[in-house]
């Protein structure tokens, strides 16, 4: 029964892409904006399911929601978008001039469609879009793992031995960190936003980004939090966690949506807040002014603060 209405249900729904695109595939997804169009593969799960669907249906996930959201509002003159994916983030928006788009994308199957995307954005002068695996510092290839069927959950620090090779390619994708790649280009971040979705390497990403953290006045940042994947990376979730308590004041989405603050708070309250498997966002904020902070407050849902 379940396997008639799965079919069922995509039936309805390819006919329902046929009846707004005019083909069942379509390589071309128009964003929120007026204007600007994100570049997909129809042949990925994801992309038909996350961004040709969510197109119809106008739902969207809560990244792009806050990106979309507090991003004009906070005016950064450097923003990163680090596990780009197909980039509906970095590309859902209009920017200032002078601002600074940097956007890191690790799986090389995906080039093609975001350079079409950058080419079509208005704001594509001050755009780039690097193909390398953010970590920890600079330094020699390492093996990615691509997903052959759902390119969101491809990824670093799998067991390249016991990989499962039914499920996974393996490639080799050069590694280096945001402070450098951000010193080669001379790009100093005094306000910046940046967001994080890298299948559980995050704790790399931030070993690598220790001295732009430093030198920013305001910063904002989108994080995803992810139990399983950070072990599966081979961070150790306490230190992980401990190294963002330095850095910032520290937020997380419940199960009800609502941001909790959780600043100086330990990893048994996140447990409160997002149940055992600890799979949330965090938002995370450094010098920011008090209204914006606010702005945030009230875009996520109602901020609780839980007792350690």
């Amino acid at each position: 029964m379940k396997a008639l209405e799965h079919r069922l249900k995509k039936l309805y729904m390819a006919g329902r892409i046929y009846w707004h695109f005019g083909t069942t595939s379509p390589r071309t997804v128009p964003q929120i904006e007026p204007g600007l169009v994100l570049h997909v593969d129809p042949t990925d799960f994801r992309a038909r399911k996350k961004l040709i669907y969510e197109s119809i249906r106008g739902r969207y996930p809560r990244n792009r929601t806050f990106w979309r959201s507090i991003l004009p509002r906070f005016q950064p003159d450097t923003v990163l978008d680090i596990g780009l994916n197909y980039g509906e983030c970095l590309f859902s928006l209009r920017y200032e001039r002078d601002v600074r788009l940097f956007g890191f994308e690790a799986n090389p199957g995906l080039l093609t469609c975001l350079q079409a995307s950058r080419a079509d954005h208005p704001n594509r002068n001050q755009m780039e879009i690097l193909n390398q695996l953010v970590s920890a510092q600079d330094g020699q290839n390492v093996p990615f793992f691509i997903d052959r069927k759902w390119s969101g959950t491809s990824m670093a620090g799998l067991d390249v031995q016991n990989y499962d090779r039914s499920r996974y390619d393996v490639v080799q994708v050069r590694q280096s960190s945001i402070d450098s790649t951000l010193a080669r280009r001379q790009c100093t971040p005094r306000k910046l936003f940046f967001k994080i979705d890298v299948e559980g390497y995050e704790a790399n990403v931030f070993a690598g980004m220790a001295s732009t953290l430093a030198e920013a006045r305001e910063v904002i940042g989108f994080v995803e939090f992810d139990f399983h994947h950070l072990l599966q990376a081979g961070a150790c979730l306490e230190t992980y966690w401990a190294v963002l308590q330095k850095q910032f004041r520290v937020h997380a989405y419940a199960r009800d949506g609502k941001l909790h603050d959780l600043t100086g708070k330990s990893l048994d309250a996140l447990r409160q807040v997002c149940g055992k498997h600890l799979h949330t966002d965090l938002v995370l904020t450094q010098g920011i002014s008090s209204s914006l902070m606010q702005t945030i407050l009230e875009t996520s849902g109602q901020a609780v603060r839980i007792a350690a």
